[in-house]
């Protein structure tokens, strides 16, 4: 397999939330490069979206949601998209964090309900069938009931979607963050506390760029044996492509 400057190959298969609901919602040739990439890891920082995820992060966080934090942001992206010593992949990044934070901004609203913390240290990824699916939260979340202490954990989507998207695109993209809400409440269920419980309605998946919250359902069978059941394929295929 060839590879790409500043990538070495991962040894034990291994992937993300996001590229595993996608792989679920594939056809066989895509499925290939999905694994293929899944496969490969970069040995320089080229993450996409880092700053905004965050920056975004912590402003949720944040019970104030001060409106500095937001404008320190913009700042920050602004002088990463003009600065001629960096990258093309840098700028052409800070562009598009700079178009998604104003979609953003145009959407935090439906998040106020949302008492949200940042994450702090994590337990690793979720081994689902010899695959380490890295479901890596945003944020978490706890809410007293009346029973329990419930506890969640949410995702953000921030790549953006073909503008002229088919109604079949747009409902795939659907089913995608309804399994990534699936996988949060998997890493949930796995990871929270003895004295939480792990909630599907606080188990989110946050499009930004959609303006769209999805939540898990409450009815968790099928997607988790569809999960389990993908996640042995691309064990069996990690090694052959």
């Amino acid at each position: 397999m060839a590879t790409r400057p500043h990538i070495r190959i991962r040894e034990q298969p291994g992937i993300s939330a996001n590229e595993l609901s996608r792989y679920l919602l594939s056809g066989d040739h895509a499925r290939e490069g999905i694994i293929r990439r899944a496969k490969e890891i970069a040995t320089a920082p080229v993450i996409r979206y880092r700053d905004l995820r965050n920056g975004i992060s912590a402003y949720l966080a944040d019970a104030a949601r001060p409106s500095c934090a937001l404008a320190s942001l913009e700042s920050l992206l602004r002088h990463k998209a003009d600065d001629g010593s960096n990258s093309a992949f840098m700028r052409e990044d800070a562009e598009a964090s700079l178009e998604a934070l104003e979609t953003f901004r145009r959407f935090q609203n439906q998040l106020g309900g949302f008492d949200f913390k940042q994450p702090g240290k994590w337990a690793g990824a979720l081994l689902i069938e010899g695959v380490a699916v890295s479901v890596y939260p945003d944020l978490v979340l706890t809410q007293q009931a009346r029973s329990n202490h419930r506890y969640g954990v949410a995702l953000f989507r921030l790549a953006k979607g073909d503008e002229q998207e088919s109604t079949t695109a747009a409902g795939k993209r659907a089913d995608i963050a309804k399994y990534v809400a699936t996988l949060a409440y998997m890493q949930a269920n796995a990871h929270c506390a003895p004295s939480h419980v792990a909630h599907p309605a606080l188990c989110l998946s946050i499009d930004v760029q959609n303006q769209e919250i999805v939540a898990a359902s409450s009815s968790q069978t099928i997607r988790v044996n569809n999960i389990k059941a993908a996640c042995r394929q691309i064990s069996r295929a990690w090694n052959t492509l």
